[in-house]
């Protein structure tokens, strides 16, 4: 990712955020995050004019507006509706990918068990980000 990106993360499982940004830190140094526990507070947050990330990490499963809600939020914002998403979750199911991938998803990504496992997964797709 370019350094000056400015990374959106949403996810209610406390690890996992600290896991994606441990990730995406190391493999970014100058990039700015932003961590959210819940779908409406970022939707709240990314209302107020200009602020637009470079890129999305959102988790589907949460409770009070989930994934699908955000996504859809999202893709129907003109100023937000170009900023890809990738979707991380825990959801291995194809109809969830199916879902995503409808409303406007850049990825769809099935967490590991290992944290391990998040620095491949973030070197991978990164590039794909620039």
């Amino acid at each position: 990712m370019r350094r000056d990106s400015e990374v959106f993360i949403v996810d209610d499982d406390e690890d996992d955020r600290l896991f994606i940004e441990e990730t995406i830190s190391r493999n970014c140094t100058n990039c700015k995050l932003r961590s959210f526990e819940d779908g409406g507070a970022f939707l709240r947050q990314v209302s107020q004019a200009g602020i637009r990330p470079t890129l999305i990490v959102l988790d589907l499963n949460m409770p009070g507006i989930d994934g699908f809600e955000v996504l859809t939020s999202l893709k129907a914002n003109q100023a937000m509706k170009d900023v890809p998403v990738i979707i991380f979750t825990t959801s291995s199911n194809d109809l969830d990918k199916d879902r995503a991938n409808t409303l406007g998803a850049a990825l769809f990504i099935t967490k590991p068990q290992r944290f391990s496992e998040y620095n491949n997964i973030f070197q991978k797709y990164a590039e794909r980000f620039n």
